[in-house]
């Protein structure tokens, strides 16, 4: 929902939901500073070591609300990066207003600290934490030695803040090498011996021989020399 229409919509609920001759009112401001308080105890509860910067957009200051009799109910924030929108609902009496923020997020989390090729292995002397705006992104990495040892599966310039998809863990598996293959039917789990047909790591499917049938399959690797078929 693009900003006009969403300011537009919120106007046309306020004009609905504006209180009689006589009823009480709360100031926008009010709601604007719950809002305020809402979005950071929502984003401290994603990320609880970020540093989080919000910016309401205003509600006109001519609009005026019943004041709540009620908790009101904000609802999840929708949207992607920076700019998102979300709800603001009184239940007593009834009335709902769409309101629009801007996020960002920092924290110090894993970076590569030079420009690094494809299958590089990570290490602390091309690795750094730093403060990085997060915002919008996920699967990054908050410790060093979590990926130390890991190799890159492309190329990253630098200062790239690391994802999973990035990178990957070391070789668990290597090419040829005796594997147990275990599947499970039915509650009853199958272990039969086999060989890896290609290199892996753990989380990774890779192609093994069923030593017993001569069959190639795919399966997981759980740990070196042992793979699960999924």
């Amino acid at each position: 929902m693009n900003r006009i229409r969403l300011i537009c919509l919120s106007a046309l609920i306020l004009i609905l939901s504006a209180p009689q001759s006589g009823s009480a009112a709360i100031p926008v401001t009010a709601l604007e500073n719950e809002a305020q308080a809402y979005l950071v105890q929502h984003y401290r509860t994603i990320a609880p070591s970020a540093r989080t910067e919000i910016k309401i957009n205003p509600i006109n200051r001519a609009v005026k609300l019943h004041e709540c009799q009620q908790p009101i109910h904000f609802g999840t924030p929708r949207g992607n990066g920076h700019r998102i929108s979300f709800k603001a609902v009184c239940s007593a009496p009834f009335w709902q207003i769409f309101m629009a923020a801007e996020v960002n997020l920092f924290a110090p989390v894993v970076v590569s600290r030079t420009s690094l090729p494809r299958n590089s292995v990570l290490s602390a002397g091309n690795l750094q934490l730093k403060e990085m705006d997060i915002t919008g992104q996920t699967d990054f990495f908050y410790n060093l030695t979590t990926v130390t040892g890991w190799t890159t599966k492309r190329s990253l310039a630098a200062e790239t803040i690391l994802t999973a998809d990035m990178v990957k863990q070391p070789t668990t598996i290597q090419r040829n090498d005796a594997v147990l293959i275990e599947a499970q039917r039915d509650h009853v789990v199958i272990r039969v011996p086999g060989t890896a047909l290609e290199e892996g790591s753990i989380g990774e499917q890779i192609r093994v021989r069923n030593d017993q049938s001569g069959r190639e399959i795919k399966a997981i690797v759980i740990a070196p020399g042992q793979v699960k078929v999924p």
